[in-house]
């Protein structure tokens, strides 16, 4: 029932964004808020915090779902749910949970993971983006590249060395507003296929 019920939604709902998407490389990111709204990027997290409360296959079969309709959509809505808004869930306080893990799952608030960097790929314990602690706050400085959602991200779930010399025991995650002054997204980066799955660079300074 749950597979069909997808299926139909994404055929539907979400194949008349296709063409237009693939023919212009943008992402129509009104898609967020309607599978929110449909609670299809919860599905697989609590009731009482704004989830389904369905089981990780149903996220699953969502996504295979998705996918058979386009790659593109399937790409950016499952880096949103699982490098996104997941780590926020996962190890965010409560009032973070409320404040931006609640809305993205609602589709209202779009979270990119930045983790690769031109330097060192995806090599986490390599990651040249560093985070200082100063007088009120951190002091990021860094770059990222090939961030999923990132040219029109509200919010970075941002993964910046804190001890370069502890390599990956000196990495730490952080929550970042992408309005926030020294933040710069970067415009949707060149690729040979997934058109629509837009990514870009993010800035740090």
């Amino acid at each position: 029932m749950f597979r069909e019920a997808v299926a139909r939604f994404a055929q539907e709902e979400l194949g008349k964004h296709v063409k237009p998407m693939e023919a212009s490389d943008k992402f129509p990111v009104e898609i967020f808020r309607s599978l929110g709204q449909m609670g299809f990027l919860g599905a697989h997290f609590p009731e009482e915090h704004g989830g389904a409360g369905a089981d990780f296959t149903s996220f699953c079969i969502f996504i295979e779902e998705v996918s058979r309709v386009s790659a593109a959509i399937a790409v950016n809505v499952l880096l949103h749910t699982l490098m996104g808004a997941a780590p926020i869930f996962l190890v965010g306080t409560e009032a973070q949970k409320r404040e931006h893990f609640v809305p993205a799952i609602r589709g209202e608030k779009i979270v990119a993971a930045g983790l690769t960097e031109p330097n060192v790929g995806s090599s986490a314990a390599d990651i040249e983006t560093t985070a200082k602690r100063v007088d009120g706050g951190w002091r990021i400085t860094g770059a990222k590249m090939f961030t999923s959602n990132g040219p029109y991200c509200d919010l970075i779930a941002l993964v910046a060395s804190t001890d370069r010399a502890k390599r990956h025991k000196g990495i730490s995650l952080f929550l970042v507003d992408s309005q926030a002054a020294g933040v710069t997204l970067g415009p949707n980066m060149p690729r040979l296929g997934i058109m629509g799955a837009e990514t870009g660079s993010l800035t740090f300074e």
